[in-house]
């Protein structure tokens, strides 16, 4: 009964879907913690039990994944900036080259792993 109660309403909108929870701030794309648990007309959360912890987790996991491909797409940008601002000098074209890099392989790295996140919890989820 204490884990309906905490879950209660939790798949309302407001319930997470806006950026930090934040009531009026646009949505921003991230999934909600909420994301594989099954929820009913009334959007409260039915069936909950501690072995669907690891749901909410895998949901937390795929929106820090989501976030960690922002960053990378970040430091590319930012590696561009440092070889357009290098002046031609080679070791921080070398640098910059070498961010650019760092940054694909932490992109693909993020993609994939929100990729298998996704499947995981949706294939064994509510």
């Amino acid at each position: 009964m204490g884990a309906f109660v905490l879950f209660a309403k939790a798949c309302s909108a407001g319930a997470g879907g806006e950026i930090f929870g934040l009531p009026g701030v646009p949505n921003s794309g991230l999934p909600t913690w909420y994301k594989y648990l099954e929820c009913d007309n009334l959007n409260n959360v039915v069936n909950f039990s501690l072995e669907q912890v690891w749901l909410v987790v895998a949901a937390v996991l795929e929106m820090m994944l989501r976030i960690s491909v922002l960053v990378a797409v970040f430091f590319i940008i930012w590696g561009g900036f440092q070889m357009l601002l290098s002046s031609g000098n080679p070791e921080r074209v070398s640098g910059a080259r070498t961010t650019i890099l760092n940054a694909v392989v932490g992109l693909v790295i993020a993609v994939v792993a929100t990729g298998v996140v996704t499947l995981i919890a949706s294939n064994f989820g509510a």
